[in-house]
């Protein structure tokens, strides 16, 4: 109970004069007359006042001449949740119809549910927590649900999922075997490449024979975000959570285990699950060198230091397998143009740069574990590898580990390439 005098008024010209007045009329409209008031008065001073939080302006008030006002308490929700009959939960075709449910801590107070499932539906359910919709056309979905106090018509809590609606298409990925083994990881050209370390990989993988072209995105996301744009260019301008969401999400539409527990900007990885992932930093290196142990699958790099000076050359071996600076005309070009390594993959080096699982942190190799390292347990960037377009030859080597960037950052030479776990 909120209490207050009835002895002055403060705000001249707004409340002064009206307390004779509305003494005699209820509290409840007295707060209502002297809120209009006070919303209504164009005085700049008064101006601060509008703005206020509710407890400042029934401050004001009270001190005008109110006597009291019953404060309203509600048991608030933070858990409100909602599952559905989707893939995965999220992952739906037009013209289906699924449940969509909400779960929340028990309450005692009388409610009702306010369902949104686009920007123009809003259905009401009382006494239960499910309800059927269909989306009849492709496209991301925001599903929300208000729950609501039946007697003070206040919402106690909200939830959101957000569904993906796209018809069934056929997304082929080529696909490389590669067995276990153990290679040198890093080099000595560069600090954090050091030291150069026997490393075994004890899970055979599978691996994309060309970095993700936009087609692929397209027939899961909808739309690419790609700065260069053609259904045969590799994809890029996608975060490193983006990367990781689509691999859950093309995951679910091939009926494959998702690798990926994401909770906020909290993402764990099973990496005995059989789902799409992005390789880590040794599988991407050992993949990449395919038994090699020079600068690149071809050679030694004739300028080691080159960093796309005028007074670097064109390094003819590196341009036949890598769209560098030096060829790439400062743009990505269809995956799969130049010489692969080895194993068969293309542009492993050069074209976009290409995120993996790892953070990145240029001291790890001095203390990472040689046996399946999967990287630092927390960090500010993600690793990226392979160099793009845009770089000089240094960064285009198999052992170059780049200090790439936070993993919400787009960048218009970076995308990336998947890996399975061969069960």
């Amino acid at each position: 109970m909120f209490t207050c005098s009835n002895e002055s008024a403060v705000i001249p010209g707004v409340l002064m004069g009206t307390k004779s007045a509305m003494a005699d009329i209820s509290p409840l409209r007295r707060t209502a007359a002297m809120l209009s008031l006070i919303m209504n008065h164009r005085n700049p001073i008064h101006v601060f006042v509008r703005v206020c939080t509710t407890a400042a302006l029934l401050l004001a008030i009270s001190v005008a001449g109110c006597t009291s006002v019953e404060q309203i308490t509600l048991p608030l929700l933070n858990d409100v949740r909602i599952t559905t009959t989707m893939l995965g939960g999220t992952e739906g075709i037009p013209g289906k119809e699924y449940t969509y449910t909400v779960s929340h801590t028990p309450t005692a107070t009388d409610i009702r549910y306010e369902w949104r499932f686009d920007d123009t539906v809003v259905v009401v359910s009382r006494g239960s927590g499910s309800m059927n919709h269909t989306f009849t056309g492709e496209g991301f979905y925001t599903v929300r649900v208000s729950v609501v106090s039946n007697e003070k018509n206040a919402v106690l809590g909200r939830g959101t999922v957000l569904v993906n609606i796209r018809a069934p298409r056929t997304i082929d990925i080529p696909m490389v075997a590669v067995q276990a083994g153990t290679f040198t990881m890093g080099s000595n050209r560069s600090f954090n490449e050091q030291p150069p370390r026997s490393v075994t990989l004890t899970r055979n993988f599978l691996i994309s024979k060309t970095e993700l072209i936009q087609a692929q995105w397209n027939a899961v996301m909808g739309v690419s975000p790609s700065w260069h744009t053609g259904d045969s260019l590799p994809v890029e301008m996608v975060t490193w959570y983006e990367a990781v969401d689509f691999c859950n999400r093309l995951s679910l539409r091939q009926g494959l285990t998702p690798c990926y527990t994401i909770r906020g900007d909290t993402v764990t990885c099973l990496f005995s699950a059989n789902g799409y992932r992005l390789p880590t930093e040794a599988e991407w290196e050992f993949a990449a060198r395919a038994g090699e142990t020079r600068d690149y699958y071809g050679g030694t790099v004739e300028q080691p230091f080159a960093e796309c000076t005028e007074s670097d050359s064109l390094d003819t071996d590196l341009a036949a397998i890598a769209w560098y600076c030096k060829n790439g005309d400062e743009r990505t070009h269809r995956t799969g143009l130049l010489k692969p390594n080895a194993l068969g993959l293309y542009d492993m080096l050069g074209n976009v740069s290409e995120w993996v699982w790892d953070v990145y942190d240029g001291a790890y190799y001095s203390s990472a574990p040689t046996i399946n390292p999967t990287g630092p347990d927390a960090g500010v960037l993600r690793s990226a590898r392979g160099g793009s377009f845009l770089v000089g030859a240094f960064k285009v080597r198999l052992s170059c580990r780049l200090s790439h960037n936070a993993a919400k950052l787009r960048e218009y030479d970076t995308g990336f390439r998947l890996v399975r776990t061969a069960n």
